[in-house]
């Protein structure tokens, strides 16, 4: 076999494609924004409309109209305007909020971007958002006592993305100040925080928000369930460290029984005409164009020819 290379985006590095490995498809957040990461129109377009609708809304809250203004863009504290169910990811005015929430889109979305193309990432973050502006509404329109936790960010869009991520992190470790944690404790461990902090400041009246989040993160899912039927193949890879049981499960469903391992391990591995085919196929759309089974032969063919000694 021929070592044609294969340019890594995370590192910099051109490496032959026999030195990468291609089971695992996300690598750790933290450990990941160190390196130099390839950035995508779709989080570049969301950074670029939620930067400009908050330096708008900065200027319209020092405006005479800023009482009016915040009663049409923001949801809760007796704004309830139907109109802010779409208009309230972009209702920031607190220079802190809009820098989190700008870094969080970035780090997330990035952290994504391999399993996700751009179409797929702007339309769960938009009915995320529309899910959870649903949702804060209509609770505060039954309760107002539960909807003193204003929304005027895209609390949707965040914690669809988070789930996300947790969940294709399967058993990954995160380095963090030198010491080794699990990728799905981290972040179960930081949405555990976010919420503890919102019913430490308002109590009850943060019900209404923590029904937008999980209504943001029930749509993300729903959406991606929806496009894997319509494509008829994965969206997200599932990670490696997934169980089997739910493998099984899956392969169930279409009425075969998974495969032993006796006869998955006879099967021949990929040729060197497959192996160049998937191969032009990174070169020309990237490693997030890869399907689970070609990532799978790559990675069966790799350890291969390792054994090989090459």
């Amino acid at each position: 076999m021929h070592r044609v290379g294969v340019h890594d985006s995370h590192t910099g590095v051109t490496l032959g494609w026999q030195d990468r490995e291609y089971s695992q498809t996300h690598s750790g957040l933290i450990g990941r924004l160190s390196g130099r990461m390839r950035v995508t129109w779709a989080i570049t377009f969301l950074l670029l409309l939620h930067a400009v609708a908050a330096a708008m809304m900065l200027i319209l809250h020092y405006g005479r109209d800023a009482d009016v203004v915040r009663a049409h863009v923001q949801l809760g504290d007796g704004a309830l305007h139907p109109l802010a169910v779409l208009l309230h990811p972009f209702a920031m005015t607190n220079p802190l909020a809009i820098a989190l929430v700008l870094f969080f889109l970035w780090a997330l979305g990035r952290q994504l971007g391999e399993t996700m193309t751009n179409a797929q990432l702007l339309l769960c973050v938009g009915g995320a958002n529309l899910a959870a502006g649903s949702v804060y509404l209509t609770v505060a329109l039954l309760s107002p006592t539960f909807a003193t936790r204003v929304l005027d960010y895209p609390l949707g869009a965040l914690a669809g993305l988070l789930w996300l991520t947790w969940y294709s992190l399967g058993d990954q470790q995160i380095t963090l100040a030198g010491h080794s944690l699990g990728g799905r404790t981290l972040y179960a461990a930081c949405a555990g925080l976010a919420v503890l902090f919102a019913f430490m400041t308002h109590g009850a009246g943060a019900l209404a928000w923590l029904g937008a989040a999980l209504a943001g993160a029930g749509a993300t899912w729903s959406i991606l369930k929806v496009m894997v039927r319509v494509a008829d193949r994965p969206v997200l890879t599932v990670p490696l460290s997934e169980p089997p049981k739910r493998r099984s499960r899956r392969g169930t469903r279409s009425g075969t029984s998974p495969e032993p391992a006796e006869r998955r391990a006879s099967q021949p591995t990929a040729t060197q005409p497959e192996i160049d085919q998937i191969l032009t196929k990174i070169s020309r759309e990237g490693m997030q164009a890869l399907t689970p089974d070609e990532r799978n032969r790559l990675e069966e063919a790799r350890r291969e020819l390792l054994r090989r000694g090459r």
